[in-house]
């Protein structure tokens, strides 16, 4: 992905929301658990607990007084701890106008400090197991049902990862507001790119320490630039062709990749999904198909016939990357085929959009890879994308 492309790609915040957990609580999520040989037979987990403790002091007549006695004091007692461990985050919710630049970040952390407090006092009081509760489960699986495959100690652990993340981008982007020395106005666009993607490569780092491999497929399979370029192409790809495009595009990410590989991916997808799915899917990942765009709007020219003239510049791009590859094997034909290579491409886009459009495409095609070339040998540790 090009660097400027991938400073932008800021994920938002994701935080439990203190209402929903309050609504979840009203509509009767907290339930009686039945399991045979918990406290009351029928009826176990904080509500079992909960009501043996008041039948244990007189004041639950029969099984079923005691299981609504069970339900009415588990709702009780999380709205009691609730009202405690949360009051930081709240009295941050209840002054928004005064927060600054860092309220959002100061109320997630609050909100997560105040969550783990919660889960540190159920453990204290009903042990270790109380995560198993059905009643609990949306404090101790907050990333269900996206994440359903990862375990709870998983999903508390990846939170913490994406709150630090985004906290980590937040000042990145705070910093990047403020005017420099001698500007009039603060840049909010000139994010340091290489401090987003130590970020980004830190949190993946800590991602890939956290989980098995398949584990981390399956996330980033779902939470992933990549992952969301491929749904934001709009090209219709199933399960399987989604898995392996996906597996494709992710190895350019590796440090080792080079022309060689992206040659290599191009081939597979363009075998794996046709010349035409193929086109649309590259198009959301270079920047040479908003040029060919904005030419064909200019001309009033069909979205299609973009996507025709961008298809054709890709086969050429191919063929081109072939004869780089076999240039050594055959070096005084090699300037004369490009010669004759590029002279193909001029007329097959002729023949396609006019030569007045052709012109205008091969022309931006250049000023565009000068632009990609200057500034990748300007940027320090880059690679090819």
């Amino acid at each position: 992905m090009p660097r400027g492309r991938f400073s932008r790609v800021l994920l938002v915040m994701l935080t439990l929301s203190v209402a929903a957990n309050v609504a979840l609580w009203r509509t009767g999520t907290l339930r009686a658990v039945r399991a045979p040989g918990d406290v009351l037979e029928g009826q176990g987990g904080i509500a079992g607990v909960l009501s043996a403790e008041d039948s244990g002091n007189g004041t639950v007549s029969s099984r079923s007084g005691a299981a609504a006695s069970g339900v009415a004091a588990t709702l009780a007692f999380l709205a009691s701890i609730e009202d405690e461990h949360l009051r930081p985050a709240r009295e941050i919710a209840d002054a928004w106008w005064s927060g600054g630049g860092d309220y959002q970040s100061a109320y997630a952390g609050a909100l997560s400090q105040g969550l783990a407090s919660m889960r540190d006092e159920l453990a204290r009081r009903f042990g270790n197991d109380v995560k198993d509760d059905p009643a609990l489960r949306w404090l101790y699986r907050p990333l269900d049902p996206l994440y359903w495959f990862l375990s709870s100690d998983e999903q508390l652990a990846i939170q913490n990862l994406r709150l630090e993340r985004d906290k980590a981008l937040q000042a990145a982007a705070r910093e990047a507001s403020r005017p420099a020395a001698g500007a009039s106005a603060p840049n909010a666009m000139a994010v340091d790119e290489g401090l987003t993607l130590g970020i980004m490569r830190e949190y993946q780092s800590d991602l890939a320490a956290l989980l098995h491999a398949d584990a981390l497929l399956e996330l980033e399979l779902r939470d992933s630039a990549i992952a969301q370029q491929l749904r934001a192409s709009g090209v219709s790809l199933s399960e399987s062709e989604f898995r392996d495009a996906y597996t494709l595009l992710a190895s350019l990410q590796r440090e080792t990749a080079d022309p060689v590989d992206a040659a290599a991916v191009r081939d597979r997808l363009r075998g794996l999904l046709g010349n035409r799915r193929f086109a649309a899917l590259w198009a959301a990942r270079d920047p040479m198909f908003a040029e060919i765009s904005v030419i064909a709007e200019r001309h009033s020219l069909a979205e299609a016939t973009a996507l025709s003239a961008y298809e054709l510049i890709n086969e050429f791009q191919d063929r081109r990357s072939e004869l780089a590859r076999t240039a050594g094997l055959h070096p005084d034909r090699a300037a004369q085929d490009a010669r004759a290579l590029a002279d193909d491409e001029r007329a097959a886009l002729s023949r396609l959009v006019g030569e007045a459009v052709a012109d205008e495409i091969v022309r931006g095609r250049a000023r565009l890879s000068y632009q990609l070339f200057s500034g990748s040998r300007e940027s320090q540790g880059g690679r090819f994308r």
